[in-house]
């Protein structure tokens, strides 16, 4: 499986502490619990290929389908072609520019404002946690299970069009 690494830069800091802390929001959920158990019993091998089609799928919340395909295909363009730092990079700012966004605005529409709060104080601890003397941040095989629950779980909530 692999695990994706980018150089941490300063101006990332509350880039990624932004959208690292988002998915806090599934805490105020009844789903979440069977999600992230799902999620931790995948089996090794197919945590990359679910977490890229979950990706996928999930930002087709935002985009459609076929924005989403686009946006996945150009970053993997700029991931071959440019380096896979950039990549990350154009992911990042969509998910904090574009999905986090809509994300938050979503759960203030259904109500999930408990939610919203937690997400707020996992920003906070995100921010602290990443310090000034992280170097470099890691897309973990652990991370991609946490990506994956927080889509089942938001394809669970009443309402969610994912």
């Amino acid at each position: 499986m692999p695990a994706y690494a980018f150089v941490f830069e300063a101006w990332l800091r509350p880039v990624v502490a932004l959208v690292g802390a988002h998915g806090a929001t599934d805490l105020d959920t009844r789903t979440w619990p069977i999600a992230y158990l799902a999620a931790a019993l995948l089996p090794h091998r197919t945590v990359t290929p679910v977490f890229a089609f979950f990706s996928w799928v999930h930002f087709s919340e935002d985009l459609g389908l076929l924005g989403s395909m686009s946006l996945h295909i150009i970053a993997g363009l700029v991931w071959q072609f440019g380096s896979a730092q950039h990549g990350l990079e154009l992911m990042l700012a969509y998910l904090a520019g574009v999905h986090t966004p809509l994300h938050y605005t979503r759960c203030w529409m259904r109500g999930r404002l408990a939610g919203m709060g937690m997400a707020g104080l996992a920003t906070l601890g995100a921010w602290r946690f990443l310090g000034h003397n992280t170097r470099s941040v890691t897309v973990s095989e652990a991370a991609q299970r946490v990506v994956i629950a927080h889509v089942l779980t938001e394809g669970l909530v009443w309402g969610s069009s994912v």
